[in-house]
């Protein structure tokens, strides 16, 4: 089972772009925040906060291993890497958050019968 993370892609002025962990850009950027959403994106999965940024024009581009969200008016080449891929593809967690988060949302997954 792959599970992909959700990242905010920026352009730098160098033609490069970063790329930011989607929840922790929102916490960073709260003007950016959907309004029907929680002001604390930790309180919102991941699913639910980019739906709701797609629906206010973000783009969606989707890698074996991640979501990327491009805000609007922002067009990048799949062939632009702030990092490169990991050759690991199994779930990483760097913070509780993000575990409460994938479990929640892949409970269908995991939930023996």
């Amino acid at each position: 089972m792959t599970i992909q993370r959700h990242v905010v892609v920026i352009p730098r002025d160098d033609g490069g772009i970063e790329m930011y962990p989607m929840k922790e850009w929102l916490r960073k950027h709260p003007e950016k925040m959907p309004p029907q959403l929680d002001p604390d994106p930790t309180r919102s999965t991941s699913h639910r906060l980019r739906y709701a940024l797609q629906k206010r024009g973000w783009t969606l581009q989707e890698t074996p291993t991640e979501v990327r969200l491009l805000p609007p008016g922002i067009d990048i080449e799949d062939g632009d890497e702030a990092e490169p891929e990991s050759e690991d593809d199994r779930p990483y967690f760097s913070l509780e958050y993000q575990l409460r988060d994938f479990l929640a949302e892949n409970l269908s997954r995991i939930h023996s019968p």
